[in-house]
Formats: C-alpha cells, sequence, structure tokens
C-alpha cells in the first residue's frame, strides 16, 4: 500500500496501472480503520495500484476528486479521470470481489 502526499503523485501512480484504487481515510477515525484494514486484506491482483491519502495531513486530493466524507474508496480505471467512489459503509461490488467492501457483518463500522 502507497501512502499518497499530494494530488500531484495521486495522478502520476494512477496513469502507470489500468486499475488502481485509493482509500480517503482520516487518522483517528474509528470507520477508517476498519476500511484500512479491510484495504490491506483485499486482492486487487498483481497489476493493481493500492494507495491510501490521510486528509488529516494531505489537503489537496480530496477535493479535486469529490471526496466529502471518509472514509471512501475510488477506483481508477485508466487513470484519473475514470473513478468510481464508493462512501462510508456501503458495499462495492466489482470484479476483484470487492462486494461488501466497508461492510463488516455483525459490525457497526
Amino acid at each position: 500500500t502507497i501512502e499518497i502526499q499530494s494530488y500531484t503523485e495521486l495522478t502520476s501512480l494512477v496513469s502507470q496501472a489500468e486499475r488502481s484504487f485509493l482509500l480517503v481515510h482520516k487518522a483517528g477515525s474509528d470507520q477508517s480503520r476498519c476500511a484500512l484494514d479491510r484495504l490491506r486484506g483485499m486482492d486487487t491482483g498483481s497489476e493493481s495500484i493500492v494507495a491510501t491519502v490521510d486528509v488529516s495531513t494531505v489537503r489537496d486530493v480530496h477535493t479535486p476528486l469529490q471526496v466529502d466524507a471518509v472514509p471512501t474508496l475510488v477506483v481508477f480505471d485508466n487513470g484519473i479521470t475514470d473513478r468510481q467512489p464508493q462512501t462510508g459503509t456501503f458495499g462495492f461490488g466489482g470484479k476483484k470481489g470487492l462486494k461488501n467492501f466497508f461492510h463488516v457483518p455483525g459490525s457497526n463500522v
């Protein structure tokens, strides 16, 4: 997992893979901690890039991506222009088994 430090770094990074994942999170948030744990255990495939960004320290990423809640998983297909965000505890259905990515049965996180 790569920790993003700027929007410029993000755009460069996601241009290197056909599919990239970015978890926008906030340090100290229980929901963000849960999402980070799930992300680390997820199989995204060897061709994908997986990155995170902490909005409490990096302030230029969430606005251009129109992210206004954390945690948010943003999926980039072929770079920065084709994003498909999902927010909070909503499940995410995709090819790589991301269904219910944020939902943990029996949990309020």
